[in-house]
């Protein structure tokens, strides 16, 4: 697999995920985790960046993270992608 193959599969998994995160998630924790992964074409940011955003604490931020992988790992598994 090229470069260019291999760049495009995965602009082509976070598109969708990205779907998925919108369909399947609550605003704000679609924002945190796009916060979090760069997407939108924005830098990734770290747990207290996110914090002081949000006025929680940065361990707040990695639970809410972490629920919406599982969220959408869950959907993902029960497409039998």
């Amino acid at each position: 697999m090229t470069e260019t193959e291999r760049a495009y599969e995965q602009s082509e998994t976070w598109e969708i995920v990205s779907n998925i995160a919108k369909s399947r998630l609550v605003p704000r924790h679609q924002d945190i985790l796009f916060r979090r992964f760069g997407v939108n074409n924005s830098r990734p940011q770290t747990l207290s960046e996110i914090a002081s955003i949000y006025r929680i604490t940065p361990e707040r931020v990695r639970q809410m993270e972490q629920k919406s992988i599982r969220l959408i790992r869950k959907f993902i598994y029960r497409m039998g992608w």
